[in-house]
């Protein structure tokens, strides 16, 4: 319009989740990329298993939420990506009194992307053993992932 605002019929969006738990994928150190296991909505299309690709280029408007389980009195740090082609964003936390106390991380953030760029979201607890799980439900939205074409 006049005051340059846009409003898009179909703006690429997405919505996934993790509908059951995925058990001992981290702890010692191991990086995992989360593979989402369902799409609430998938506008355009751009999403797989765990990667979202844009399709235009434009800033993302990304949240995250992690529900993390099985921490034990060793796990003593834990990081938290979003892997862009651009860039990765990290979140560092103490598994101890910042995932224990709470069971789980949100985390929003506005990225920046160019066309067919990509993006994942990866979770590394270290220090202890591979048990720490990434909890998972089918009619709890307990870890899932939001994007949308922000401008």
């Amino acid at each position: 319009d006049a005051d340059g605002q846009v409003t898009l019929p179909y703006p690429p969006s997405f919505c996934v989740v993790v509908t059951s738990d995925l058990a001992n994928q981290t702890g010692d150190g191991t990086v995992y990329t989360i593979a989402w296991s369902s799409e609430r909505w998938d506008i355009g299309g751009d999403f797989s298993s765990t990667t979202f690709t844009a399709p235009v280029a434009g800033k993302y408007q990304m949240e995250i939420q992690l529900s993390i389980q099985d921490i034990g009195a060793g796990h003593t740090s834990a990081y938290i990506g979003l892997v862009t082609s651009n860039v990765t964003w990290q979140w560092t936390r103490n598994p101890a009194t910042e995932i224990l106390a709470f069971g789980q991380i949100t985390i929003p953030v506005t990225v920046d992307m160019d066309a067919n760029d990509t993006a994942y979201i990866t979770v590394d607890v270290r220090n202890s053993t591979k048990t720490v799980d990434i909890h998972g439900d089918a009619t709890v939205m307990r870890t899932w992932w939001t994007g949308k074409l922000a401008q």
